[in-house]
């Protein structure tokens, strides 16, 4: 029975190129193409894919915490993740959210994208080289600060200060800023980082090796 495939991202060249290779494939079926979060869980249900096929940037959504809140409520969805971004955090947050496999366009083909396709359709884990690459490279390398590029300089301080247990109106008083401009920091942080509490900056600030344990 062929394995059907929903992709969930903006139709770009790549994304095309993608989609008519996986069509190329006997035991592959690409079933529905969703580009707007809002249809996506419409969709799914009518189609009940194998796979998601989705981009690490799906619109304007989080993507780790929509797979995480999407697979709360449907036990057989596999995500497979598609993402130029392969810095470890990031990497983590998406397995960490539930799904099944990570593929980076830029360092893998698409004789690495059937394969993984294949692999998590079936519910089994796939990560093509580069990203093994930097999760095995944090392991050995576990001085090695992680890359935080999705947060400024300025919104860095600011995890390190939330994390260190300051206030909003300390942290300005440190930082020689405003209470309402370490508010708006606090909450992109918490956009970026598919935070809910503060609890979660402190977590990712340890995760992310801004802060030690």
């Amino acid at each position: 029975m062929n394995k059907k495939i929903l992709i969930a991202s903006h139709r770009h060249m790549i994304s095309e190129g993608a989609c008519l290779r996986l069509q190329q494939e006997a035991d592959l079926s690409v079933v529905g193409w969703v580009e707007d979060p809002r249809h996506f869980e419409k969709l799914y249900v009518t189609h009940v894919p194998n796979v998601v096929v989705i981009c690490g940037r799906f619109q304007d959504t989080h993507t780790p915490r929509y797979i995480r809140d999407f697979s709360a409520g449907s036990d057989a969805a596999n995500f497979l993740v598609v993402s130029n971004t392969v810095e470890r955090h990031f990497v983590l947050e998406i397995m960490e959210s539930g799904a099944k496999g990570f593929i980076s366009p830029i360092h893998a083909g698409f004789d690495e994208l059937i394969p993984a396709v294949r692999s998590v359709a079936n519910g089994n884990t796939y990560v093509c080289q580069k990203v093994a690459e930097t999760l095995l490279g944090g392991l050995f390398n576990r001085n090695q600060p992680i890359e935080n590029e999705c947060l400024s300089e300025r919104e860095k301080q600011v995890v390190r200060l939330v994390s260190d247990g300051h206030s909003s109106k300390e942290i300005a008083r440190i930082l020689t800023i405003s209470p309402s401009t370490v508010e708006v920091h606090r909450r992109n942080i918490m956009r970026k980082i598919g935070a809910h509490k503060t609890a979660d900056i402190t977590r990712y600030a340890i995760r992310s090796q801004l802060v030690t344990a």
